[in-house]
């Protein structure tokens, strides 16, 4: 009598349990989470507008837990998905969206030397950047970061 049997183990990954984006300006966003156990081997961060316009897929190293995400449109739908990878396995997509920051632009006369923002948030980082403007040329523009107060 002959008796043959098989073995079957299904490995499990534990995938990244969560995504946090944080907007760092109108076209960059800052993605983290947590590590997973054990440590993953790689990640694949995609990224996509809404409107499927402006999409990108990230390989990183199983040991990030961040990285930041540039040259994104302003005031856009974005979503997020995290995969981890270990070996030959990968999890399931985490994911999480956000809307990047609006971009306004306001015209101001040559002759004014003092302008006031109005209706900013309390507790919010803005970028300001100011150029000029002659015939159909523009300046290149010269730029800070400001952080409101609380309010």
């Amino acid at each position: 009598m002959t008796v043959s049997f098989s073995q079957s183990t299904e490995i499990c990954i534990r995938p990244v349990t969560h995504l946090y984006l944080s907007e760092g300006t109108s076209d960059s966003v800052l993605v983290a989470w947590s590590a997973p156990a054990p440590p993953a081997d790689l990640f694949i961060l995609s990224y996509s507008s809404a409107d499927g316009t402006d999409t990108s897929k990230v390989t990183l190293d199983g040991s990030k837990t961040w990285s930041l995400v540039q040259d994104l449109l302003p005031s856009t739908h974005y979503m997020f998905s995290l995969i981890t990878i270990q070996g030959d396995v990968s999890s399931e997509p985490i994911t999480a969206s956000l809307i990047t920051g609006q971009v306004n632009s306001e015209m101001i006369d040559r002759d004014v030397t003092n302008y006031t923002l109005s209706s900013l948030f309390p507790a919010t980082e803005y970028e300001i950047s100011l150029n000029t403007v002659r015939g159909g040329e523009e300046s290149k523009p010269v730029s800070t970061s400001v952080f409101t107060g609380r309010s």
